[in-house]
């Protein structure tokens, strides 16, 4: 091949690898984004548990259960939005 039929080439494979890259690092932020968000209300479900365990009566225990099912619905509801920001990024990619 001829040098002017690389260089269109060339320049297309250094566009493709700066897009693979820029793809894997908004892929690998998006990874820390959605860790860092999961796992406060993950701890929050955790003390809420320890609490339930330690409740010293019914209606503590009551209060516990009542903190833990909103913890878990929090959880539920993060998971709903990450997975769709994750199709939305997948789809964007894709194009």
């Amino acid at each position: 091949m001829s040098r002017r039929k690389l260089n269109p080439l060339s320049v297309l494979f250094k566009y493709s690898s700066a897009e693979a890259r820029k793809i894997f690092s908004l892929q690998q932020q998006f990874t820390a984004d959605a860790a860092h968000e999961l796992r406060t209300p993950l701890t929050a479900i955790k003390l809420q548990l320890d609490n339930l365990t330690r409740a010293p009566s019914e209606a503590s225990r009551l209060t516990a259960i009542h903190k833990l099912s909103e913890g878990i619905d929090r959880c539920i509801h993060l998971a709903s939005q990450l997975l769709i920001a994750s199709r939305s990024m997948t789809v964007k990619a894709n194009a």
